[in-house]
């Protein structure tokens, strides 16, 4: 398979994996993260939010193409079992946060744990792969870069969620680094 073939299929999975994430967004768990943080359906639906439950092949499962399944493994979204080929979903229990680049183009999620778990991040994002290095990318920017470009100002706040609550407040100039630190 050719680099492009592989970069078209990536972004196929990523697609469908949004598509999964967003059919599960009405589920208990973030209903009620959502409400407690005073976050509305329309910020929800301008960021394609969604949920990734707690299984952990829900997604994995989700892809009946394995060529697919494959191509979403190397975009980030499914790992190897250790010591094993079986697939297992990267993200479980987290609320998702798509990730797109300036050109509007999917290319990673961040996933913030819902229900803490013992030793695990409450924030993880995509690994770094062909499509994808966070060090290169605003969260908002893209859904943003319209205001950012008629106000000729922008806002920087520390994450996902602080985009989402700004943006549900009117300040749609929002964006946020991904974790990484900032430098010239």
């Amino acid at each position: 398979m050719s680099d492009d073939e592989s970069l078209k299929n990536q972004a196929m999975a990523l697609t469908v994996s949004r598509i999964y994430f967003q059919n599960h967004l009405d589920d208990d768990a973030p209903a009620a993260y959502l409400a407690q943080r005073k976050i509305n359906t329309n910020v929800c639906r301008k960021f394609e939010i969604g949920f990734a439950p707690g299984a952990w092949r829900g997604l994995t499962d989700h892809f009946s193409n394995a060529t697919i399944r494959q191509a979403a493994k190397d975009a980030g979204l499914l790992m190897s079992q250790t010591n094993s080929n079986r697939l297992l979903d990267r993200f479980r229990g987290r609320l998702m946060f798509p990730i797109r680049n300036v050109s509007g183009d999917l290319i990673g999620y961040g996933g913030r744990i819902l229900e803490p778990v013992p030793g695990a991040p409450k924030y993880i994002n995509t690994e770094e792969t062909a499509l994808f290095k966070k060090g290169n990318e605003l969260y908002g920017l893209f859904q943003h870069l319209g205001k950012i470009k008629q106000t000729r100002k922008a806002m920087l706040v520390e994450g996902y969620t602080d985009v989402l609550s700004t943006a549900d407040e009117g300040f749609d100039y929002s964006v946020a680094p991904m974790g990484t630190a900032l430098t010239r």
